[in-house]
């Protein structure tokens, strides 16, 4: 687990600021948006994925291994708390922490290849310089001989629209 959360914890920054620095300043806000809707989206449905293999796991090997008694004792699997499996006997308590190791394992062996290939598709993001500054962006014809620019005012007075020139002029 220390090693999953330092590895995530070091990429998930990063990779927010390359989002940030990838697009122009108009755009950051909707690409960090979508950035953060995508990764809790698939925070959520992997979650959901391996919470249910999980449990589906946890279920079959607690039915086959607890006596029929006891598996109708902690709710049939759905409701094992630690309180209760400290109040069984240690043939039982034994029993529900075997079937929890033995469930979870898998999963753990099967995140190590993802995470593994989630770490060689960081390695081919391009390297691009951090923006120091903050330019605005102004469309190229605007930027021509005589044209004229209108720039609102951000806090959205209208008295506060001004007219640019661009050129010499």
């Amino acid at each position: 687990l220390a090693v999953l959360g330092l590895g995530l914890g070091l990429n998930l920054q990063i990779l927010v600021l390359v989002v940030q620095n990838s697009f122009p300043l108009r755009q950051v806000g909707t690409a960090t948006a979508a950035h953060n809707f995508f990764r809790q989206t698939g925070a959520t449905l992997g979650s959901a994925v391996v919470g249910s293999l999980f449990a589906h796991r946890l279920a079959g090997l607690l039915a086959g291994r607890l006596p029929a008694d006891a598996a109708a004792s902690t709710g049939g699997g759905n409701s094992v708390a630690p309180e209760l499996v400290h109040g069984l006997p240690g043939p039982a308590q034994a029993v529900i922490v075997q079937s929890y190791n033995e469930s979870l394992m898998p999963l753990f062996l099967l995140m190590v290849p993802l995470a593994a290939l989630a770490a060689v598709l960081c390695l081919f993001v391009a390297e691009k310089p951090l923006a120091t500054s903050l330019e605005p962006d102004v469309l190229p014809e605007a930027a021509a001989e005589g044209s004229v620019l209108i720039a609102a005012d951000p806090a959205g007075d209208p008295e506060a629209t001004t007219a640019l020139r661009g050129g010499r002029g």
